[in-house]
């Protein structure tokens, strides 16, 4: 996945998550809770992709998600 012309960081939307790449089109291998400027993002494990636009079940308690990725809610049902 390493391409040297690619030359800034940026996030790629795909597959309805988005990931983060960096410097020379590698991806930036996150996973779980990440704080972005006081927001909640929540990376797949394994997957390393940030959920969007969806709702997902995290421990136990649903979370739902917005079009750029943060959480923007969270309950015990469904």
């Amino acid at each position: 996945m390493f391409d040297p012309r690619y030359n800034k960081s940026e996030w790629l939307s795909i597959n309805n998550k988005w990931y983060w790449f960096k410097l020379g089109g590698r991806l930036k291998e996150l996973s779980g809770w990440q704080d972005y400027y006081g927001k909640w993002m929540y990376h797949v494990p394994g997957d390393y992709g940030a959920l969007k636009d969806c709702k997902y079940k995290i421990g136990g308690k649903w979370y739902t998600f917005d079009s750029n990725g943060y959480m923007i809610s969270e309950s015990d049902k469904e």
